[in-house]
């Protein structure tokens, strides 16, 4: 991982320095591999220009940037430009982002996850060894039925994950996926019909983390796990 940004510090002052000239990145892959963009910080002034291009085309502008956002480019070149800046334009950080080279063609690997019984209820993890963490390109997931009139709490013990990049989440029944971003508690409150319960982790094919850890604490559930693709 490769981190880029356009402005810096000077550390005897603790001052930001003013960008007085343009920025221009570039970066070749090996065969077989591309790259993966995620912008962090964009504070630029009304009159600067951005631009993300492969050898074929603009991938993205300054008018389109979004922040922790994944932008994924198979081509093996990428270049990042960003213009001259408004010389009266003063700002901490102006732009930051990191790069990181992924393979273009790949395949999901074996998933890493399990789910154990434990005193209060049932821990779904991929932390099985200490500090291994997951793999690239995973996907495991953990299925239950909520009965009726029955509620389920889910607590956070771990999460680590590249933000807005590997994702968990889960949904129940028809409803739409809800993301799981930070620490806050999940209760799903009882309802009169049963309904499917869908927890899912996906990881993509460059850097990771260390990953996550769940406990359901349920009343009258019957399970049907599975940890797949």
């Amino acid at each position: 991982m490769i981190y880029i940004r356009s402005t810096y510090a000077n550390f005897n002052t603790n001052e930001y320095l003013t960008r007085t000239t343009a920025c221009k990145w570039k970066f070749l892959a090996p065969d077989g591999y591309g790259f993966k963009v995620v912008i962090e910080i964009f504070n630029v002034s009304a009159t600067t220009k951005f631009s993300i291009i492969n050898s074929t085309q603009i991938i993205l502008n300054e008018r389109s940037v979004k922040l922790l956002h994944p932008y994924y480019n198979s081509d093996m070149f990428i270049q990042i430009d960003l213009s001259k800046s408004d010389p009266n334009f003063v700002t901490q950080v102006e732009f930051q982002a990191y790069v990181t080279i992924v393979k273009q063609q790949f395949g999901m690997s074996i998933p890493s996850c399990i789910s154990t019984e434990i005193d209060v209820g049932t821990r779904w993890t991929n932390l099985i060894s200490p500090l291994q963490g997951y793999d690239n390109n995973m996907c495991c997931s953990y299925n239950f039925t909520i009965l009726k009139n029955r509620g389920v709490s889910v607590y956070i013990e771990q999460l680590w994950l590249e933000t807005n990049v590997d994702v968990l989440k889960y949904r129940i029944g028809d409803s739409a996926n809800v993301l799981i971003v930070d620490y806050e508690d999940i209760v799903i409150q009882p309802k009169n019909i049963d309904r499917e319960a869908v927890f899912e982790f996906i990881s993509d094919g460059s850097i990771h983390g260390l990953g996550f850890s769940l406990v359901f604490i349920m009343e009258g559930i019957l399970f049907v796990y599975s940890c797949g693709i």
